[in-house]
C-alpha cells in the first residue's frame, strides 16, 4: 500500500488547513486499483495461494497478471482488462485491450494525472477524453520502469470520460487515475464554450452569420492576440484582433458570397504568462453552404411542397427574411390550441389557422406545417369553419416561411406566415382537375414536356433558366407565358 501515502498524505492535510487548502489538492477523481491482485478471483482457493504479482511488484512481463480487475469505483467500463498487484493491466497477447472511467461531473478546465507502465516490449499508449478537449493523447512509456503523466483537459462543458488505451495494441500497467481543478497559479487562455465554432448550415440566400465566444485570460502577462493561422477564402473574420489579458467577448464571422461548399477556418489566441511561458489556445471554425434537395421552387407556377417547408424550417439561411413564397398542401383542418401558442393537433372550429400536409390524409403531425389566417380576404376564403368543403382538397397559399432563427416556427411547427389578402393567392387548387391555365390563380393538369433538354415532369431547364410547360405552353417561374412548343 505504499503508493498511497503520499496521496492520502496531501488528503488530510487539505482537511486540516480547510480554507487555505489549494484548488489542485481537491481531488475530483480517485483510482487506486487496490482491489486488484495479480493471480485468481476473489472466494477461490487460488487467490490465497497464488500471491501478488504484477506492476507495483516490478514484474513487467511473464507468467503474471490473470487476476479480475476490481476498481474502486464502480461504473468503469473495460475489455481485456485483468488485475495486477494494485493496479490494472491493460490488452492481451492477441486482443487490444481498454479501461473506460464513469462520467466524472466537472466543468471548465481539469487535470488528469496518472501512472502507467508498458507490458515487455511494448511501449504505447493513447487516451481519449469525451466531453473535453486533452492537450496530448499519445505516450511513450520506459520499459521496466513506472511514467508519471499529467494531461490538462480543457473546455469541459458538464463532465468527462477517459478511454485508457494503444492505438497499436501494445499493452499496458495503470494505476492511480486522478481528476484535479487545474493549478490556479498557471498562465492559461479559456474559452466558456466548446473550441469548435460551428455556423451551421447556410443556405443560398444566407446573410452574415456570426457567434460569440468568450475567452478568459488566467495570470498572464500580455494581451491575447487573434490570428487566423490559416483562412479559407475572405469570408471568416473575426470582431478583433486582441484581447486584455483578462479576455473578453470575441465575434466570429462568416460573410456573404460564398459559392457551395465546406468551409474551415482556425483563429489562433497567443499571449504570454506571468511566468513568462507561452499560452496558446485554438478555435476552429467552420460553416457550410449549399442548397437543399428541394420539389418546389416557391414561385407561383412551382410552389414549395409540404416536404419543402418542412425542410426549409430545419435549416435557418435557406429562404429570405419577410419575403413571401408559394406553398401547396392538403387541408388537414385547423390547429386545436386549447387557448396557448402551441400545436396541439387538428380541429374544425378554429378560423385564424390551417393545417397543411403532404397528402389528404396524413397522420403523422411530424409531417405538417401550420398556416396563419390573418383577418381579411386570406381567412375568408381559407378557413374551415366557414369553408368546410376546403378539407381534404389542396390549397395553395403564399406568405412568409418561418425559417429565420428568431421566429422558426408558428404554433410550434414549420409553417407559413402573413398570408397575402388577395383571392388569386389563396384560390383552392387541385392539380388533378384539368383546367385552363390562369397565371393569376388556378393551375391544370401537369403535362408531360415535350422536346426539352433537360426536364421533370412538368419543368424544363434551358440556359440554365426553369420554366412551367402547361398545355403545350411554356411560362416563366413567375407566371409570364414565354412560348409555346412546338
Amino acid at each position: 500500500m505504499k503508493k498511497n501515502v503520499l496521496f492520502l498524505v496531501v488528503l488530510c492535510m487539505s482537511m486540516v488547513l480547510g480554507s487555505t487548502m489549494r484548488a489542485q489538492d481537491v481531488v475530483l477523481f480517485y483510482e487506486s486499483f487496490d482491489q486488484c491482485i495479480g493471480y485468481g478471483t476473489p472466494g477461490t482457493d487460488d487467490y490465497e495461494d497464488m500471491g501478488y504479482t504484477g506492476g507495483n511488484d516490478n514484474h513487467f512481463s511473464g507468467n503474471i497478471v490473470t487476476g479480475v480487475i476490481l476498481p474502486d469505483n464502480s461504473n468503469w467500463q473495460s475489455d481485456y482488462a485483468y488485475g495486477a498487484y494494485e493496479c490494472a493491466k491493460v490488452g492481451h497477447s492477441k486482443y487490444a485491450g481498454h479501461v473506460t472511467t464513469p462520467t466524472i461531473s466537472c466543468t471548465g478546465d481539469v487535470v488528469l494525472t496518472f501512472r502507467a507502465a508498458p507490458w515487455a516490449g511494448d511501449s504505447l499508449m493513447n487516451i481519449q477524453v469525451t466531453g473535453g478537449t486533452p492537450d496530448k493523447a499519445a505516450f511513450e512509456l520506459k520499459k521496466n520502469d513506472w511514467t508519471n503523466i499529467r494531461v490538462n483537459i480543457t473546455d469541459v462543458t458538464s463532465g468527462v470520460k477517459i478511454r485508457f488505451y494503444s492505438i497499436n495494441k501494445h499493452r499496458f500497467f495503470l494505476d492511480d487515475v486522478t481528476l484535479l481543478p487545474p493549478d490556479p497559479d498557471e498562465p492559461a487562455i479559456r474559452l466558456m464554450s466548446s473550441p469548435l465554432v460551428d455556423l451551421g448550415y447556410l443556405g443560398k440566400n444566407y446573410t452574415k452569420q456570426y457567434a460569440n465566444v468568450q475567452v478568459v485570460g488566467t495570470n498572464l502577462s500580455s494581451g491575447i492576440t487573434v490570428n487566423f493561422s490559416h483562412n479559407d477564402g475572405p469570408y471568416f473574420g473575426a470582431s478583433m484582433r486582441s484581447l486584455s489579458s483578462a479576455g473578453g467577448k470575441l465575434t466570429v464571422s462568416f460573410g456573404e458570397g460564398a459559392k457551395a461548399g465546406t468551409y474551415s477556418a482556425t483563429i489562433e489566441l497567443n499571449a504570454t504568462g506571468k511566468n513568462g511561458a507561452k499560452v496558446t489556445k485554438k478555435i476552429n471554425i467552420g460553416a457550410e453552404v449549399s442548397e437543399l434537395d428541394l420539389e418546389g421552387s416557391g414561385t407561383r407556377m412551382d410552389p414549395y411542397t409540404l416536404g419543402d417547408v418542412i425542410l426549409l424550417a430545419n435549416n435557418p439561411g435557406t429562404v429570405w427574411n419577410e419575403t413571401r413564397y408559394w406553398v401547396k398542401g392538403y387541408v388537414l383542418g385547423a390547429v386545436k390550441r386549447y387557448n396557448t401558442d402551441q400545436f396541439d393537433g387538428v380541429c374544425t372550429n378554429d378560423k385564424t389557422s390551417l393545417v397543411l400536409a403532404g397528402a389528404p390524409d396524413e397522420t403523422n403531425y411530424d409531417k405538417v406545417a401550420t398556416v396563419e389566417l390573418v383577418s381579411g380576404d386570406a381567412r375568408n376564403a381559407l378557413n374551415v369553419v366557414d369553408n368546410p368543403q376546403l378539407i381534404g382538397q389542396m390549397v395553395k397559399v403564399w406568405g412568409e416561411l418561418l425559417n429565420d432563427k428568431a421566429n422558426p416556427l408558428y404554433l410550434q411547427k414549420p409553417g407559413v406566415r402573413n398570408v397575402k389578402n388577395n383571392d388569386q393567392y389563396v384560390r383552392p387548387w387541385d392539380q388533378d382537375e384539368p383546367e385552363d391555365y390562369d397565371p393569376t390563380g388556378g393551375l391544370v393538369e401537369s403535362q408531360k414536356s415535350k422536346g426539352a433538354s433537360e426536364h421533370s415532369g412538368n419543368k424544363i431547364i434551358r440556359n440554365g433558366q426553369m420554366y412551367i410547360i402547361r398545355d403545350g405552353k411554356v411560362y416563366s417561374v413567375e407566371g409570364s407565358l414565354v412560348g409555346s412548343i412546338i
